[in-house]
């Protein structure tokens, strides 16, 4: 009698002859309905996210690419906005602290020519000079005719501008910050 080949065996019977019969053949790789849906060395998408999700090949690890981009790019945009920050801030001290000079230069030389100090003194004369070019155009904005009261109220009037306009400008760079 001639022999019937089996009819559950995809492959000759030469082919594996120790296999048995009924046995899935595992020449070719299985594949999965997920497999057709993704590119090879990613798994299929996320249903709760809605994001791919890549695996690592070095640590097996797997995470969303989405999240991940999304995640670098919110550093990036934070740390972008902390230097920013960081500088508006810089900058705002810069202005204060140099107002407060000017105003201090100021007060300093209205406190010396009231109390006649010295003009002889370095220091005394080095604060007449900066206070002069600091005054600008306050400096004979009022003439009356005592000298004192002169420098008191046109120095004055600009350690008031200076300390005004500084604190302003050091707001307006703080809420920008």
């Amino acid at each position: 009698m001639a022999e019937r080949s089996d009819p559950s065996r995809d492959t000759p019977a030469d082919d594996a002859p120790d296999r048995p019969s009924g046995a899935v053949s595992t020449d070719k790789p299985v594949a999965s309905a997920a497999a057709h849906d993704t590119a090879p060395g990613r798994e299929p998408d996320d249903t709760r996210t809605g994001h791919d999700r890549d695996t690592d090949t070095r640590t097996g690890d797997t995470r969303a690419t989405g999240t991940r981009t999304a995640a670098r790019s919110q550093r990036r945009e934070s740390r972008a906005r902390d230097v920013r920050r960081r500088v508006v801030r810089a900058i705002a001290t810069i202005v204060s602290v140099l107002t407060t000079f000017a105003v201090l230069v100021l007060a300093a030389h209205i406190v010396f020519v009231a109390f006649e100090a010295n003009p002889g003194n370095d220091l005394v004369a080095q604060i007449g000079e900066w206070a002069y070019d600091l005054c600008g155009i306050f400096r004979d904005m009022f003439q009356p005719s005592d000298p004192k009261i002169e420098v008191a109220v046109n120095y004055g009037l600009a350690a008031l501008a200076y300390l005004i306009v500084g604190r302003a400008v050091v707001g307006v760079l703080r809420r920008l910050a």
